[in-house]
């Protein structure tokens, strides 16, 4: 079994009937922090993967206090091979940043990880389109032997909000990971909002001072 594979594993048992009413509750916190998702949007599949990211990865689970994939790795009932314990130590150790895009180098992708200061390369990139060095993207990265892959749910933001994104990137770098994981959310609601106000300027909405709608 290959890691996204097992990642598809966790994330069918913990949307499944026994987290029903824990998936229901994490999609209200997750759309009312990170802004209101509507079925006929054309970005519908993509705000769902980042919530799924969110859900897996960064939420405490109401009753247990541990992510999704924290819990996991706790209780060997989830676990269908003694082989797989391996993918649950790669999905612990996910990274989630904001970076930029440097340069492809073959197939190899380099990104520059904006929280953490470092160079990063995801060797032999499926995922080879839609970056500019303009923009900074939102990922998640999992370790994979001696490379990453990217989880689905990126967020890419307008080459005008950078500068607005800068400030905040050294607003929290060296605050708790809960501070970073706000400070994100914060950014993909002020990225969705760009989409909700085409006809305003962008650094009229990557604000702390905008007059729009919440």
């Amino acid at each position: 079994m290959k890691l996204d594979e097992y990642l598809e594993k966790l994330t069918g048992h913990f949307t499944g009937s026994e987290f029903a009413k824990e998936v229901k509750l994490a999609k209200s916190e997750f759309f009312e922090r990170a802004g209101i998702v509507d079925e006929a949007d054309e970005n519908f599949d993509i705000r769902m993967s980042q919530f799924l990211d969110w859900y897996l990865f960064s939420r405490r689970l109401s009753q247990q206090q541990l992510t999704p994939v924290q819990l996991a790795k706790q209780s060997n009932g989830i676990i269908g091979h003694d082989s797989e314990t391996k993918w649950l130590e790669n999905l612990v150790s996910m990274q989630h940043s904001l970076f930029e895009f440097i340069k492809f180098k073959g197939d190899d992708m380099y990104i520059r990880d904006l929280l953490g200061g470092k160079k990063i390369i995801i060797k032999n990139s499926p995922v080879t389109v839609g970056f500019s060095p303009d923009e900074v993207f939102d990922a998640r990265l999992i370790p994979n032997e001696d490379s990453f892959i990217f989880t689905r749910g990126f967020c890419f933001h307008p080459p005008g909000a950078r500068k607005y994104i800068v400030r905040e990137v050294k607003r929290v770098k060296k605050l708790a990971s809960e501070e970073k994981e706000q400070m994100m959310l914060k950014l993909i609601k002020m990225r969705y909002r760009t989409d909700q106000y085409k006809h305003i300027d962008v650094s009229h909405i990557y604000t702390d001072e905008s007059k729009l709608k919440t």
